[in-house]
C-alpha cells in the first residue's frame, strides 16, 4: 500500500488568509500546470506538476510541486523553489521525503528543510518517461511506462534492479503494493490507437522472472491505482481496486472500482474529467488529479 508518514513542515500559515471551499459537493482547483499525482504528509497535499508545458520526457527545468490544505486551498504555487525538477510525476512519502518520478531520476526532497536529500539515477537503464512510485519497507518500485519495466531500488544504498516478468509489460504505468504483490495499470494503446491497457500484477519478492497474473481484462488506458480494504453491502471486509482510466481519445476519463471478491466493477468518477491520473483517497475523500484539465478534483 502507499505509505503516508507525519512530519511538520514549515508553510501551513499562508493557509489561513485564504478562503475555504465547499465540502459536500466536488471542489475542483485550477493548478498552474499538468498535475500528475498526489501525496499527503501531515494534512499536506503535495501535487506533482510535470509543468506549464505538457512534456513528459523533457528536462526543461519546467517541473514543480504544488501544496494544499485539507479544504483544498493552494498553499504554495510552487513548494520548492530551490529544487530543479524537470516533469515530476508519480510521488510518495517516506520518513519526511518527498520521492517523485522524474524523467529518468528519482528525487528525494526533505519535507522539512526543502532541500534534496537523495537523487536515484536511472539514466543508465534508458528510461525517460518514469511514472508512477510506490514505497515498501524500505525500497521503491518505479515504473519506467516508455520501456516497459519495472525497477526496484534501495533506499538505503541507492542501487536499483529489474523486476523482471514472465511476459511482458505493456506500457507499466501506476503501481499499488500489498501483501506481497505489485499490481501494476498499464497505459498502452493498440496499433490503431485503442487503448490496450490491462491492470496486472506481479510477486514482489521471489526468483525472476516473476509470473504475471491479469486481475482485470478490460483494454483501458489506466493511469493511478489504490488498494482499499472496505466494507461491503453486507458490512463484510473487502479488498477493492481503484484504477483511473484515460478512456478512448476525445471521450471523459474514469474512475473505476473493481470488488477483488466478486469482480463487479463500478464507475467512482467524481465529475467529468480529462486525464484523471494518479490519485488519492485519504480520510474518505478522493484527491484526483485532472492533467489535461489543469485542475485537481476533491470530493
Amino acid at each position: 500500500m502507499k505509505k503516508e508518514k507525519k512530519h511538520l513542515f514549515g508553510i501551513l500559515s499562508a493557509a489561513a488568509a485564504l478562503a475555504f471551499l465547499p465540502s459536500c459537493t466536488a471542489a475542483e482547483v485550477v493548478v498552474n500546470g499538468h498535475p500528475e499525482s498526489v501525496a499527503e504528509d501531515d494534512d499536506i497535499y503535495y501535487v506533482a506538476c510535470i509543468g506549464q508545458q505538457m512534456n513528459p520526457t523533457e528536462k526543461d527545468g519546467d517541473g514543480f510541486i504544488v501544496t494544499m490544505n485539507r479544504r483544498g486551498n493552494i498553499i504554495s504555487h510552487n513548494a520548492f523553489p530551490g529544487v530543479r525538477l524537470d516533469a515530476p510525476k508519480g510521488a510518495v512519502i517516506e520518513d519526511g521525503v518527498l520521492y517523485v518520478a522524474d524523467v529518468d531520476r528519482i528525487v528525494g526532497i526533505s519535507l522539512q528543510a526543502g532541500v534534496i536529500a537523495q537523487i536515484v539515477d536511472l539514466s543508465a537503464t534508458g528510461t525517460k518517461y518514469l511514472n508512477d512510485i510506490v514505497e515498501d519497507d524500505d525500497f521503491l518500485y518505479v515504473s519506467a511506462t516508455d520501456i516497459n519495466k519495472i525497477f526496484r531500488v534501495n533506499l538505503r544504498n541507492g542501487l536499483y534492479e529489474e523486476i523482471r516478468t514472465s511476459e511482458p509489460l505493456n506500457a507499466p504505468n501506476g503501481l499499488e503494493i500489498d501483501n506481497g504483490l505489485l499490481y501494476i495499470a498499464e497505459f498502452a494503446t493498440n496499433a490503431a490507437g485503442a487503448p490496450a491497457g490491462k491492470i496486472k500484477a506481479v510477486p514482489v519478492l521471489g526468483a525472476n522472472p516473476r509470473p504475471v497474473s491479469v486481475v482485470y481484462a478490460v483494454p483501458g488506458m489506466y493511469d493511478g491505482i489504490l488498494l482499499k480494504d472496505e466494507e461491503d453491502f453486507f458490512d463484510n471486509e473487502t479488498d477493492y481496486l481503484y484504477f483511473s482510466d484515460w478512456a478512448a481519445n476525445g471521450t471523459p476519463g474514469a474512475v473505476k472500482k473493481l470488488n477483488l471478491r466478486t469482480r463487479e466493477v463500478e464507475n467512482v468518477m467524481p465529475v467529468p474529467a480529462n486525464g484523471p491520473a494518479d490519485f488519492i483517497i485519504d480520510d474518505g475523500k478522493m484527491w484526483l488529479p485532472a492533467m489535461l484539465d489543469r485542475k485537481v478534483i476533491i470530493r
